[in-house]
């Protein structure tokens, strides 16, 4: 299996689970100040978000748009 035919959910599944204390993200909080989340607390977080979405009657394959700002 190559890396193209992995799930992201999974591949962040490996990575939580081998690598939970390393930082996965590192991003500007809302003070200004760096800011960082770990792989765990990432797969937490999108967890929660996956759970949310499927509350919200979103099935696997919907397709959802994200927005951030600059």
């Amino acid at each position: 299996m190559t890396a193209e035919h992995v799930a992201y959910g999974r591949l962040l599944s490996v990575l939580a689970d081998s690598h939970p204390d390393a930082t996965a993200v590192v991003f500007a909080a809302e003070d200004g100040t760096e800011a960082t989340i770990t792989w765990r607390q990432l797969e937490v977080r999108a967890n929660q978000l996956a759970h949310l979405f499927a509350e919200l009657g979103l099935e696997e394959h919907d397709t959802i748009v994200v927005a951030l700002r600059n």
